[in-house]
């Protein structure tokens, strides 16, 4: 069964502060240049709303500078106004093309208002002005990500890490692309150079210890990970992580005290409930492996894989009611699923529907026609209950895709017995016998059949080689003892 992990961090994007001089197109007086300032000032001083107010009313003053409109718009992506910063931004460009700070900005703005084909339009002019700017080509390698292009993503992170090699960012972002290309090693390698430059950032541990999981390398991946909960206790991916590596390594019980922290951390965490449900179902603590699995799919009520799980789990603790309720929601989401029509057909077998059963197992072969072992167990059905036409469909079936199955060929045998044909019986049971001679039941019926046939001696070795393979098969002994002298 899998566990849910956390995804990796997000990839980050890079807004740039445009120069703090005084305005470059013209706006040299010294009234201008000191109401700039003191913009600037308040700024700095974390009053955005007061900075804008005096940008903006500079920019009554100074239409044409450039300068003013790049900081009216940086204000604006910083109080969450997007769209309203593109204006400002555009005009910056048009009225100096060659600004690379604005052509960056202006791609932030548009990668949130417009989305990142138009961003990516900007972010190419800044790194077009500004090729070794390691902020442009993170902006432009995000914009690709956003767009799936993956790896050129991955190449500008890469440009970008080079150019600034202690930038942990720049280097998680470059895992971030290498492990969604499959290039583990080379996520690793860049992980590791995060959390150099950047020791106490739990994001690049935990990121370096989902990787080398994903390796499947849970023990190299328990170090980082619990480095990471070192350096931010209270961060429920980290834990969520290393819990996965715990299961690894089967420290199931490990795994537990991280899970039922992160659960203290974030009661509502789909990824917490749902492992800590398998944790204890590893466990055998059913019950409370139950209890998770059942606050996962409060938390997702539409994630197939609580419900398999729970579909699979309740039997084990008398809930068969509830386990054919949950399998019903599994075919509800999934109508096609045939997995969960074959564990509804199981479950109401069980409980002794054997006519619902059929049905949940002919509507999973509508689905799954190729699944064998649902089709013999509907043959095996159909027979015990004496259809043995249907059984017959199935056998046949089932035989035109395995042509030497050997219970197909055992159950044709004894439809065939049943309606006299003996000779083509025995051809089938000794077929049976040949695909695989561990069947006992196919060698006592191939003895019944020669029995009939006078052949007694051939009689007297299948019912030998059925005891041989099952020494308490009783109708074997009870037939070979017949037989004797």
């Amino acid at each position: 069964m899998n566990r849910i992990g956390p995804a990796l961090a997000a990839i980050l994007v890079y807004l740039v502060l445009p120069v703090s001089t005084a305005a470059q197109t013209g706006a040299d007086s010294p009234d201008t240049a000191k109401t700039f300032q003191q913009a600037v000032a308040r700024y700095r001083a974390g009053d955005h709303p007061g900075a804008l107010s005096i940008f903006e009313e500079l920019r009554t003053k100074t239409p044409e500078d450039a300068l003013v409109h790049n900081w009216i718009g940086f204000i604006l992506i910083l109080t969450d106004r997007h769209q309203e910063a593109v204006k400002p931004l555009q005009e910056a460009v048009r009225l100096k093309p060659k600004y690379p700070e604005a052509w960056t900005n202006l791609g932030n703005a548009l990668m949130v208002a417009r989305g990142p084909a138009e961003a990516v339009v900007a972010f190419r002019k800044a790194v077009e002005l500004s090729p070794r700017s390691a902020a442009s080509r993170q902006n432009l390698g995000a914009a690709y990500w956003k767009l799936g292009r993956t790896a050129e993503a991955a190449a500008e992170f890469r440009t970008a890490a080079n150019l600034k090699p202690g930038d942990a960012g720049a280097w998680n972002n470059l895992g971030c692309a290498l492990q969604s290309l499959k290039d583990h090693k080379g996520a690793v390698s860049a992980f590791r150079k995060a959390a150099a430059a950047d020791v106490g950032n739990a994001v690049y541990w935990t990121n370096l210890g989902v990787t080398l999981n994903e390796m499947g390398r849970p023990r190299d991946a328990r170090s980082p990970l619990e480095t990471a909960v070192k350096k931010d206790p209270k961060n429920v991916a980290s834990r969520v992580a290393l819990s996965e590596a715990l299961m690894g390594l089967r420290a199931y019980k490990e795994a537990i005290t991280h899970l039922e922290a992160a659960r203290l951390l974030a009661p509502d965490d789909f990824a917490v409930s749902y492992n800590l449900g398998l944790a204890r179902w590893r466990t055998r603590d059913l019950a409370l492996a139950a209890d998770a699995y059942e606050h996962a799919r409060k938390v997702n009520p539409s994630n197939i894989e609580t419900l398999a799980a729970l579909v699979r789990l309740y039997p084990a603790i008398g809930k068969n009611d509830e386990a054919v309720a949950a399998c019903r929601s599994w075919i509800n989401l999934r109508p096609d699923d045939a997995a969960a029509r074959i564990h509804l057909g199981n479950l109401l077998n069980s409980a002794g529907d054997r006519a619902g059963a059929a049905g949940a197992w002919e509507d999973a072969l509508v689905r799954a026609p190729k699944r064998i072992d649902v089709r013999l167990r509907l043959a095996a059905h159909y027979l015990s209950i004496g259809d043995n036409a249907a059984a017959e469909r199935h056998y046949r079936k089932t035989l035109a895709q395995e042509a030497q199955n050997a219970l197909a060929l055992n159950g044709l045998g004894l439809i065939l017995d049943a309606r006299g044909k003996t000779d083509e019986a025995a051809d089938c049971f000794r077929r049976s016998v040949k695909s695989n001679p561990r069947l006992a039941a196919a060698h006592n019926n191939l003895g019944v059949c020669l029995e009939r046939l006078g052949d007694a001696a051939g009689a007297r070795r299948a019912y030998e080689q059925a005891l041989k393979v099952d020494p308490r098969f009783a109708d074997a002994r009870k037939n070979l003892d017949r037989l004797k002298p």
